[in-house]
């Protein structure tokens, strides 16, 4: 192999490992700063949805007793913000919605609970009325609504990018891919 040749392959080899560092280092930080920035946002609306509820109802056991937080949640979102209990004052279905509106997923699932320890929303592996672990209560936020402690929070699992999200993040590994492919043929 020629001295030319190495030279070649070095140059080449140094270009891709720097846009391949550069470019990884930049995803991480892209892709963090997203992922903070939505469960920001998830834990703003989880709050605001939890205290439109109890405003709404008086307290999260009437609000239960009349309709389920999730219902109460999609009805919201499609309507925006209620101006009381449903017409007919009956309970309401837990039921999604039947059809293509049917209710988005979270963006985030978020364990909430009471100041016994009780789960107030369906949260894997917790259903209503479930006692949460301790271990799982750990970092709990609480949650109030006019000063009155409604229950604790926080966030469960990953989170549910829609599919415009997930574009935006695949972008900076396809932009990898074609600045390691301009890298070479430049160096070439």
């Amino acid at each position: 192999m020629s001295l030319r040749t190495k030279i070649i392959l070095a140059l080449l080899l140094t270009s891709m490992a720097s846009v391949a560092l550069v470019g990884g280092l930049a995803y991480q930080q892209v892709s963090a700063r997203f992922n903070d920035l939505h469960l920001a946002g998830a834990r703003q609306s989880f709050q605001g949805n939890v205290q439109a509820y109890v405003r709404t109802y008086g307290s999260w056991a009437a609000g239960s007793a009349a309709e389920p937080f999730m219902a109460f949640v999609a009805r919201r979102m499609r309507a925006g913000p209620p101006a009381g209990p449903p017409p007919g004052g009956g309970p309401v279905s837990d039921a999604p919605p039947p059809g293509p509106g049917r209710q988005p997923e979270p963006p985030i699932q978020f364990l909430f609970f009471d100041a016994d320890g009780m789960a107030l929303t369906r949260t894997p592996p917790y259903q209503v009325g479930d006692p949460v672990d301790v271990a799982d209560r750990t970092g709990a936020e609480p949650l109030r609504v006019d000063g009155r402690l409604v229950g604790y929070f926080l966030p469960r699992g990953q989170v549910n990018f829609s599919a415009p999200e997930l574009r935006y993040v695949t972008i900076g590994p396809q932009a990898l891919l074609w600045a390691c492919g301009g890298a070479a043929l430049l160096s070439l």
